[in-house]
This record gives structure tokens, C-alpha cells and sequence, in this order.
């Protein structure tokens, strides 16, 4: 009877082991895919900020091109104001290069206004990235806790079994 009831707690033993090593295998997998999940965010904020520069970049560029288009359009007019009635043909041309200018800057606009929301939705997507990085590294802190926590019961049964 003894010697049944030590192979009982033997198969018991062993069965637990085996459940511990299944379910530390699956959290060593739910830890791979944690940290590929995390390498994955890591990535697309990095491409964010590229994003972002270069956006920046590109408002930078059209603020300096609108200014020099508003400055060129008025030093056109200054020039053109101050030449003769013989000129009056030249005038025409220039007012059709200023319709054409102020065209271009109301584009120039509207791209600019596109890339502020581009900019306040990066910013938003940001946030969200960084949210969802906090929420990861809660995660695997959690994660982190119960391998301890199993690697201590793995221990202790060890302790026991032995």
C-alpha cells in the first residue's frame, strides 16, 4: 500500500512537472511575442518621427515659399506700378503672373493646412503609441512577476518532491 501511494505521488509529481514545463513554455512564448509586439511599436514610432521631420521639413519649406512668393508678387506690383502707360502690355502679363502666384499660394495654403492635420493626427498616433508601449511594459512587468512566481512554485514542488 505504501509502495502504491508512492508511485501514486510520483505520477502526481511528474504530471506537474509537466503541466510547469508546458505552461513555462507557453509564457516563454507569450514573452517572444510580447517582446516582438514591442520591437514592432518600437519601430513604427521610429518611422513616426521620420515622418514628423520630414513633415516639419516640408511646412518649413512652404512657409519660406510663400514668403518668397509674397514677396516676389509685391515687389512685381511695386516695379510695375512705377513704369509708363507704354508698358501697359507688360502690366497685363504681370497681372496674369500675380492671378497665377496667388493661385499657388492658395494651395500652398491648403497643402499647409493638410500637413497641420497630418501633424495633429502624428501627434495623435504618438500618444496612442506611447499608451500602448506603457500598456506593453505593464505587461511585461506582470509577465515578468508570474514566470518569478513560477519559477518559486517550480522550486518549492522540486523542494517537496525531493
Amino acid at each position: 500500500e505504501l509502495q502504491a501511494r508512492l508511485l501514486s505521488a510520483e505520477r502526481e509529481r511528474d504530471q506537474q512537472a509537466e503541466q510547469r514545463r508546458v505552461e513555462g513554455h507557453e509564457t516563454q512564448k507569450q514573452i517572444s511575442e510580447f517582446e516582438r509586439d514591442v520591437a514592432e511599436l518600437s519601430s513604427a514610432m521610429s518611422t513616426l518621427r521620420g515622418q514628423l521631420e520630414e513633415s516639419a521639413r516640408e511646412r518649413g519649406d512652404l512657409l519660406d515659399r510663400e514668403t518668397k512668393l509674397r514677396l516676389q508678387l509685391e515687389t512685381q506690383k511695386t516695379e510695375h506700378r512705377s513704369e509708363s502707360a507704354a508698358h501697359a502690355s507688360q502690366l497685363d502679363e504681370l497681372r496674369a503672373q500675380s492671378v497665377e502666384l496667388a493661385q499657388q499660394l492658395a494651395e500652398m495654403s491648403t497643402s499647409r493646412d493638410r500637413l497641420r492635420v497630418q501633424l495633429e493626427e502624428s501627434d495623435e498616433h504618438s500618444a496612442a503609441l506611447a499608451s500602448q508601449a506603457e500598456l506593453a511594459a505593464k505587461m511585461a512587468a506582470q509577465d515578468a512577476q508570474q514566470r518569478a512566481e513560477l519559477r518559486r512554485e517550480m522550486a518549492e514542488a522540486l523542494t517537496q518532491a525531493a
